[in-house]
């Protein structure tokens, strides 16, 4: 189940462009991850950031070191839980919104971290 109205639009967006969505808000003691999706063979790790608007920054900016550190150790938890490897071919992709649920622009980073 998504925790924000964001997560849903994202999830909404990536099927219809044709993703498998595997997971949403994937949690593991090292972090968590927004949605996990399928292209073809490619998985691909999705952070998902909203913004109400830009006067203090653009949702690509609320995505800190810190944070890829522990979306890159929650990618390898999910590996080896789900498939007992971590060889895998994967992405980390960002999708950012900017507004509200109502009125919104969307961005699709692809394998920006």
């Amino acid at each position: 189940m998504v925790r924000h109205w964001s997560e849903e639009v994202a999830r909404r967006y990536l099927e219809r462009e044709g993703y498998k969505v595997l997971e949403t808000n994937y949690t593991c003691r090292r972090g968590e991850v927004d949605l996990i999706a399928k292209e073809g063979e490619m998985l691909v790790f999705v952070e998902v950031k909203q913004r109400k608007n830009t006067a203090y920054g653009t949702p690509a900016d609320a995505i800190s070191a810190a944070k890829i550190v522990k979306l890159r150790h929650t990618a390898l938890h999910y590996l080896i839980e789900t498939y007992e490897r971590d060889d895998l071919p994967l992405r980390f992709d960002a999708v950012l919104l900017t507004g509200t649920a109502k009125k919104y622009g969307l961005e699709h980073l692809k394998a920006v971290f």
